[in-house]
């Protein structure tokens, strides 16, 4: 190579140069935006799927919620049903002890007739015959109605400690405020201190027997 050349080629070898770094600056932007946008599109995407549940998952969320429900709901119903029917149950028996207390203490051995004589106080007495939750015209208790008359084929008796007047025998009886819904059966007792259930919205009648049961 002549002189000539060599020199001419050292003196471009500068311009060539800053043409490659302008080259190289130019790609690194544009890198560098396109991976700015990227991540702003990424960025984006993720808050869109955090910001909630889609209609789908909305829509699998109700469908399982409503089986769980369709399965759950009857047992609790059966189950508070029989809680009821042992409360209903238990509460004529509290019924029965109180009319023998009344009969023996109070009635001359005649039996009330109403829940206000149970629930009145003998002279001297601290106690009634009857809890406080008894003691209404028609008591409401888990779920039940009650209520209190004379038995079949009763008869006046003497007047009690109280001056109220007592029958020979009386009818307790007790029966769901909604049939089906707070009870499944309905129940009744007398003086005979036996409980009879009866699958319906009516409590047994005297004289007691068939279809209703015997449950002691």
């Amino acid at each position: 190579m002549s002189s000539e050349a060599k020199l001419s080629s050292e003196a471009n070898l500068p311009n060539s140069t800053k043409f490659a770094s302008e080259l190289f600056l130019m790609y690194q932007t544009q890198h560098s935006a396109r991976a700015i946008s990227y991540d702003r599109t990424v960025a984006a995407s993720q808050s869109e799927h955090s910001s909630g549940f889609t209609l789908i998952e909305l829509l699998v969320v109700v469908a399982i919620s409503a089986v769980l429900a369709a399965i759950a709901v009857p047992g609790l119903l059966r189950a508070r049903l029989a809680s009821n029917e042992v409360s209903a149950q238990s509460s004529l028996r509290v019924i029965n002890l109180a009319q023998v207390g009344y009969a023996a203490s109070c009635g001359n051995d005649g039996y009330a007739t109403t829940f206000a004589a149970l629930a009145t106080k003998p002279t001297g007495a601290t106690d009634a015959f009857i809890p406080a939750e008894l003691s209404a015209v028609a008591p409401v208790k888990a779920g039940y109605v009650f209520s209190l008359a004379p038995g079949a084929g009763s008869v006046g008796g003497d007047s009690d400690c109280n001056g109220t007047e007592t029958r020979t025998s009386y009818y307790a009886a007790a029966v769901p405020e909604s049939f089906g819904f707070t009870g499944g059966r309905s129940f009744a007792t007398s003086q005979a201190d036996t409980v009879w259930a009866l699958a319906s919205a009516q409590a047994p009648a005297e004289p007691f027997g068939s279809p209703a049961q015997a449950i002691g």
